[in-house]
């Protein structure tokens, strides 16, 4: 019973929404139109080939969620990011690159013109606005992403959790073959 009057008040909440994007806008129409936004409880894996810019997609997200939703209280969204296979300089570097609209090769060498230089100092501005946390431990397990986000969602606040990428999460199981484990990692 209880759970059906939740379910009744979420609904008329909904209806007077009247918007497409129920949950949190990732900047991503077709995205956003496909899932209603991003929801709590939800897990949503994005697959691909190697090398098709599923980082650079994730990333995206990230900053999009932090910069274009706000909690009931008007206070900007918190995001975690863990990156297993990036540094968080390599992240920033990614992350300014795309908000600047530089050559990311650029960045890394050191060879901005004055006008890339600007463009950077600017999106490092708008980047430094958004609650987005990282961490880039190599090794993660399951118990330590929860153990991270409840410190994080207890000292800061917590809305979406991003991790990059699901395969090189450490499993606790002996044995057994690497789909399983990942099934049990995902499931966790």
């Amino acid at each position: 019973k209880e759970i059906l009057i939740k379910t009744q008040a979420d609904l008329e909440r909904l209806s007077e929404s009247k918007g497409e994007i129920t949950g949190l806008a990732t900047g991503w129409y077709d995205f956003d139109r496909i899932t209603t936004g991003l929801h709590p409880n939800e897990f949503i894996i994005i697959a691909a080939r190697p090398a098709m810019g599923k980082s650079a997609f994730a990333m995206n997200i990230a900053i999009n969620a932090a910069a274009n939703n706000v909690k009931d209280t008007g206070e900007p969204i918190s995001v975690a990011l863990f990156s297993l296979e990036m540094s968080q300089e390599q992240i920033v570097q990614r992350m300014t690159a795309a908000q600047a609209r530089v050559n990311l090769t650029n960045i890394q060498k050191g060879t901005l013109t004055q006008k890339e230089m600007l463009l950077v100092e600017s999106a490092n501005d708008d980047l430094a606005a958004l609650n987005v946390y990282f961490c880039d431990q190599g090794t993660v397990t399951v118990a330590d992403i929860r153990a991270k986000c409840r410190k994080q969602k207890a000292s800061g606040g917590l809305d979406l959790v991003i991790s990059d990428y699901l395969q090189l999460i450490n499993g606790s199981s002996k044995g057994g073959n690497r789909q399983e484990e990942v099934g049990n990692i995902s499931r966790s």
